[in-house]
């Protein structure tokens, strides 16, 4: 008898964290007679990077670690299965959406935070798709409507939930279409470049602009960041765009230096590229191709880069910082923020999420958590940027407190070559 508990712990068990398998949740789906039942497929967000910076041995004690987390936090309302690599399943049976929802939720927030593994700092989060299925469905095909709705929650940010419903089919569908063309329009550049001017709040007047990228498709028409930028990094390919961004922008800032115009240069750098060894020697390159003076770059990481604590990234930080490049920490307030964490990142300046600057004088804790924020960082040392500023009272709010500098709708959209240097001929022109 001993022989076939071995046998079945082998066939049903996953060799890594003890949780059932695949082979289980076929023989689970078969054996269970249901009339209702919720699958939750289960994905962690960027755990690529927790194999290639601490290696996959310590990878595995993380999964082992977060299926134990999983598995207390469904208690008996459900079963746990590993359904390969950071994928994890979860069936419940004959429970109603609202409840489904719930353990999903308690689950994902239980992730939302930074815990210690080993003496290392670990920050993993996770997102799933939830489908309600019927008895008369077949279970990969109940898998894949679960793992579309999962696709709808990274695209849409990550660390959430999404319920499956027909219409994400034609959003896979569009996936599938731009995946396609993406390779051809990396290797045709069909991106191009537009900038967005940013005020210096103590000069009264546009010193820098970030660079922003816009993909016009041959077939498709114009195809927004928010859907090119994942399928990039997703693909690898965000490497050679990135290379293809950095080169573009330095020949404009050679341009207009041609002009006159002194302008600096804010540039959104991937993780991805971050940690590749070629982008320190390929931004040398471009400096002596386009005798660009670095001082005027700023490059732009999120505040999710900047929690990860990446030692290969941070060794390209200071790479970078030592070549004369400023650094900006990206839509501050977003994520876990850990002052600690922000001050030991080289960075110079710190940019507001305009997720915050939305609720100036919406909320009257907003506006003392803003005020304090620019006092705080101002006193460290940073110079703080104001993202998205769409009015006259958030620019009068910030100008107030003495916000360094102030970009967003309310300045100017984002605008081509020609449009920026008619902004600075003429001045800007606030109402």
């Amino acid at each position: 008898m001993d022989g076939v508990k071995d046998i079945d712990y082998l066939t049903f068990r996953d060799y890594l964290t003890g949780i059932y398998n695949r082979n289980y949740l076929e023989k689970f789906f078969r054996d269970k007679n249901y009339k209702n039942l919720a699958v939750v497929f289960l994905d962690f967000d960027n755990f690529k990077y927790i194999n290639d910076t601490y290696g996959h041995h310590f990878g595995d004690k993380v999964l082992i670690k977060s299926a134990e987390k999983i598995n207390s936090l469904i208690n008996d309302e459900g079963e746990l299965f590993r359904f390969g690599g950071d994928e994890f399943i979860i069936i419940l049976v004959n429970k109603s959406l609202s409840e489904v929802e719930g353990v999903v939720q308690r689950i994902i927030d239980e992730f939302n935070c930074v815990f210690e593994l080993e003496g290392k700092e670990i920050f993993l989060t996770l997102s799933a798709g939830i489908y309600m299925a019927k008895s008369y469905e077949d279970l990969y095909e109940i898998i894949r409507k679960a793992d579309s709705a999962l696709y709808v929650s990274k695209k849409e940010g990550k660390s959430k939930f999404t319920v499956f419903e027909e219409k994400i089919e034609s959003q896979i569908k569009r996936r599938a279409e731009l995946l396609v063309r993406l390779k051809k329009a990396v290797e045709n550049k069909e991106f191009y470049l537009i900038y967005q001017p940013i005020f210096d709040v103590s000069k009264s007047k546009v010193l820098e602009v970030e660079v922003l990228t816009r993909w016009k498709c041959e077939d498709l028409g114009e195809i927004s960041p928010s859907e090119f930028i994942p399928l990039l990094e997703e693909t690898g390919l965000i490497r050679e765009f990135g290379y293809f961004v950095l080169e573009e922008a330095f020949k404009q800032l050679k341009i207009w230096d041609d002009i006159g115009l002194e302008l600096k240069l804010n540039i959104n750098i991937s993780p991805i590229q971050l940690r590749d060894k070629k982008l320190v020697l390929n931004i040398k390159k471009l400096k002596e191709k386009y005798k660009i003076d670095l001082s005027r770059v700023i490059i732009e990481i999120t505040e999710t880069q900047m929690i990860k604590n990446d030692e290969v990234q941070n060794k390209t930080l200071n790479q970078l910082e030592q070549l004369g490049i400023s650094l900006a920490i990206d839509d501050y307030g977003t994520a876990y923020s850990q002052i600690l964490n922000t001050v030991m990142v080289p960075a110079k300046e710190i940019k507001i999420a305009k997720e915050i600057i939305d609720l100036i004088d919406k909320d009257i804790r907003v506006n003392l958590m803003v005020k304090y924020m620019i006092e705080l960082f101002r006193n460290l040392g940073y110079l703080v940027v104001a993202e998205g500023v769409e009015n006259k009272q958030q620019f009068e709010f910030l100008k107030e407190f003495r916000c360094d500098k102030i970009q967003g709708y309310y300045i100017a959209k984002p605008m081509d070559n020609a449009s920026i240097i008619e902004l600075i001929k003429n001045g800007l022109d606030l109402k």
